[in-house]
């Protein structure tokens, strides 16, 4: 893979230069290439890093830098300016002190260590968690380069409100810090809180705003959750970190059936599900290996135990870039330090903050303070063309239909062809955030499409299953949705909510994804004992006389058991009458 990539960036080089300078060039690839084939891939393994996994990659040393169109900033570029910036700052506060003659600040490690407060434990499950980070001093780097921005925000909260400092570290175990990382059961941000946990525990979702990705507030949540957990488990700090992986219900279940029979409730003494057997271990051994990492061959960088960021009230919402601008900032530093927010400009119904680096934010709020209000949103204007809508254009423009209304004043949705709206938030947003690195604009992206609701109205004869094939979704996640349970009947008309990516039509009118060739295959049923024609139609929701017709039956035939029957059931759906109840 390293070969391949060498060879398309080589490729770009070529293309992209002059005539004149191409047996140089060529010289200097070469060279390249034979140093390029030597670079390692950093691949992460493990099943609870999958997060950071999709983001090793190789990276390439070029003779200079990289010509500015080739590509988004790479985010271990970003990463490593952010490290040298801090380190500089870091420098000149102790020279501060050096000079003023103020004892040498503590870096951020003591601190950590200094909160410690959980049981040490060194056993065999410890110690395997441990050999893996140890393997892998790469891998530990950029976790702690991604935690540099927030690792002293968090340990300062866990030390406020007297909690162990290690609980610091469970963004390690849960994102590696990875404030865009997001889990395949659709958990976000660096405490990796699913939709339903993050709404408990106050975490505002909306179109414009995810606050399980907030830093402060995502930080806030997890605490309140751990400090409940802490207590439901009678002090047992393991059993309550177990429980925030596998839920209060699991620990609480496998607790009550030790006790039933007479034997241990600890920690190390239930039955739980392999990835929490492997998760408290794993929080175990990341501590062990950042109080002593000299023991284990490692050498963690110095961050100041000064916050990073501070917040600023904004006053109102505010274009993105715009802010970035204002603070003397990157917008990549800024989303990084506001990942929250998914579009290019703040929520208007708020959080109306932001954090910027500590040494902007007396810059910020100085320029706030100065800004006209009509420069705190960019505009656009937009013509209605023939079979638009107000909510086909909020979604073009990455707004909401309500903010469209509220910009025109308009009070209903109907739209001449011709007409000229006025859109907030969107001037020179596509481009800024065009150079936004991969890591954040791939999360943002993400996290948009998890955040978009539509409602199904079913048909007649649609089934949870049908549905669920149809919109590509599992059918637990539809069931869970909808409070629905397997055996839950639909009526023609009920309306069904599905959470994520759709298309829109010309009229704006939201539907479903169409069938994959591969969904009109068939699938097949093993006749078991008491199965017939109309049973099984009832129970997939087809039609009988398109069952045996597929299967070359009579109405009337008795069917062999362990014979298998082939099924279509998006052919049968659509025309299906009504089931009796």
């Amino acid at each position: 893979m390293g070969w391949l990539a060498a060879r398309s960036r080589h490729r770009l080089l070529f293309d992209t230069a002059r005539p004149v300078f191409k047996v140089t060039l060529i010289a200097g690839l070469m060279a390249l290439l034979n140093a390029c084939v030597q670079q390692d891939t950093v691949r992460d393994e493990g099943p609870i890093r999958s997060a950071e996994s999709a983001a090793g990659q190789t990276i390439l040393i070029a003779p200079g830098p990289p010509p500015a169109d080739l590509a988004a900033p790479s985010d271990v570029i970003i990463l490593e300016r952010l490290r040298k910036r801090a380190e500089q700052r870091r420098l000149a506060a102790a020279k501060l002190r050096l000079d003023s003659g103020e004892p040498p600040q503590q870096d951020i490690w003591a601190r950590l260590r200094a909160g410690y407060d959980l049981p040490v434990i060194m056993n065999n499950k410890v110690r395997r968690e441990l050999q893996w980070y140890q393997n892998r001093p790469d891998y530990v780097q950029r976790v702690t380069d991604r935690a540099r921005l927030y690792l002293a925000y968090i340990v300062h909260e866990a030390q406020r409100r007297k909690l162990p400092t290690e609980l610091a570290l469970l963004p390690v175990v849960e994102s590696a810090y990875q404030p865009y990382a997001r889990s395949p059961a659709g958990a976000m941000g660096i405490w990796q809180f699913i939709r339903t946990t993050g709404r408990r525990y106050g975490l505002k979702q909306s179109h414009w705003y995810d606050a399980r990705r907030d830093i402060v507030e995502s930080t806030r949540a997890a605490f309140d959750y751990l400090e409940k957990l802490h207590k439901e488990f009678n002090g047992d700090w393991l059993l309550a970190i177990a429980a925030y992986n596998s839920g209060e219900g699991n620990v609480g279940r496998a607790v009550a059936r030790n006790r039933a029979r007479g034997r241990k409730t600890d920690f190390w003494s239930l039955r739980l599900p392999a990835e929490t057997r492997a998760y408290v271990p794993r929080l175990l051994a990341v501590a062990a290996l950042f109080k002593n990492p000299q023991r284990y061959g490692l050498q963690l960088d110095a961050i100041e135990d000064d916050l990073y960021f501070q917040s600023v009230a904004t006053l109102g919402q505010i274009n993105l870039p715009k802010a970035a601008e204002m603070a003397g900032i990157g917008l990549n530093e800024l989303l990084l330090l506001n990942p929250g927010f998914m579009r290019h400009v703040t929520d208007p119904s708020g959080p109306h903050r932001l954090q910027v680096p500590v040494e902007s934010a007396t810059r910020f709020s100085l320029a706030l303070a100065n800004l006209d209000r009509e420069k705190r949103l960019n505009w656009s204007s937009h013509q209605v063309t023939k079979g638009e809508s107000l909510r086909s254009i909020a979604r073009n423009y990455g707004v909401t239909v309500q903010s469209i209304r509220t910009d025109n004043h308009l009070k209903g949705s109907l739209l001449k062809v011709g007409q000229q709206l006025r859109i907030s938030g969107t001037r020179s947003g596509a481009k800024a955030f065009a150079g936004l690195s991969k890591e954040v604009r791939n999360g943002i992206l993400r996290a948009r499409r998890s955040t978009e609701r539509r409602v199904h109205r079913v048909r007649r004869g649609e089934s949870i299953w049908i549905i669920s094939r149809r919109y590509k979704v599992s059918m637990n996640k539809l069931l869970r949705w909808n409070q629905l349970t397997k055996k839950s009947l639909l009526h023609p008309g009920q309306r069904i909510v599905i959470w994520g990516p759709g298309r829109v039509t010309a009229a704006g009118v939201k539907s479903a994804p169409r069938l994959a060739k591969s969904e009109q295959r068939p699938h097949f049923h093993t006749i078991r004992r008491g199965d017939n024609l109309w049973t099984l139609a009832r129970h997939y929701r087809i039609q009988a006389r398109d069952l045996a017709r597929w299967n070359q039956l009579q109405d009337n035939a008795i069917l062999q058991i362990g014979r298998k029957l082939r099924l279509y059931p998006e052919q049968s759906a659509s025309r299906m009458a009504p089931l009796q109840a």
